[in-house]
This record gives C-alpha cells, structure tokens and sequence, in this order.
C-alpha cells in the first residue's frame, strides 16, 4: 500500500493537534499527573485519598514509602486538591503543597466548599518529618452553601 504524502501530511497534523490538545488540558489542569516526588529516595511518600461521600475532598498523607501503613505526618487536603512540590521557603528544599484546583473548582461538576492551599515542610532528618508551614483559605475559589 503506497501512502500519498497528502495521507502524511493529514497524519501529521493530527498527530500535532492531539499533542496541542494534551498540553492545553495538561495546562488547564483538566488531566493531571503524578508529580515526581523528590522525597521519594527519602522514604517519604504520599498517599492520595477521597475520605468523604464523593471525590470532591482529596487529601494526601505523608508515609513511608517502604510501609504504607505508617504515616510520617498528618493528611492534608482540600476540594478537588493536587500535590506538587516547590521551594517556597528558597532553602534548596522543596516543599510538599497541596492546592485546590482553580480550573477544577470554577468549571468542574461541583463547587468548591473548602478550597485551600497547604504548605507543608518535610525534613526526613527530623522528627515530625513532615510540619505544615502555612494554611491558607482560597476564598476566591470557595462558593457558599
């Protein structure tokens, strides 16, 4: 079967529009990923969970990563939250932030009650590991019951 290079260039094309179409959704927040976790190495994981009726409330719990069933700090969480990590502090260490999803708590199935951003400190030389730095209240992303 010989393939014209208008089939090619049709091809292309879609194969382009697909990857736009992925980064656009990444950036909106639509899809998410999985952060790479820089406490991993450290025996420091976090375990996602949906403790209420619905998905709406995630909240993430620091553990070891060697034995899920112990935990290394409290849970953390927020509607419709995601975990990402970053040098808030600027000492070289990044820091764990779980965060309401803006896109998701405007434009998803339901509004956001309690939406929050959670800054927390992990120190794997330390004991707790894991200490919340700062809470604060999203109130531009919470809508009233």
């Amino acid at each position: 079967m010989m393939i014209t290079r208008q089939y090619a260039v049709g091809l292309t094309l879609l194969a382009l529009g697909g990857v736009l179409l992925a980064a656009v959704l990444l950036g909106l927040g639509i899809i998410e990923l999985e952060p790479n976790n820089p406490f991993e190495k450290d025996d420091v994981c976090f375990a996602r969970s949906t403790p209420g009726a619905t998905s709406r409330f995630i909240q993430y719990t620091p553990i070891a990563c060697k034995d899920a069933s112990t935990k290394i700090g409290e849970a953390i969480g927020a509607d419709y939250a995601k975990l990402r990590f970053e040098d808030v502090d600027k000492d070289g260490i990044p820091e764990a932030i779980v965060e309401s999803s803006s896109f998701r708590c405007r434009y998803g199935a339901g509004p956001c009650y309690d939406a929050y951003r959670i800054v927390m400190k992990i120190c794997t030389t330390c004991t707790p590991k894991a200490q919340i730095l700062e809470t604060t209240y999203l109130k531009n992303l919470t809508q009233s019951p």
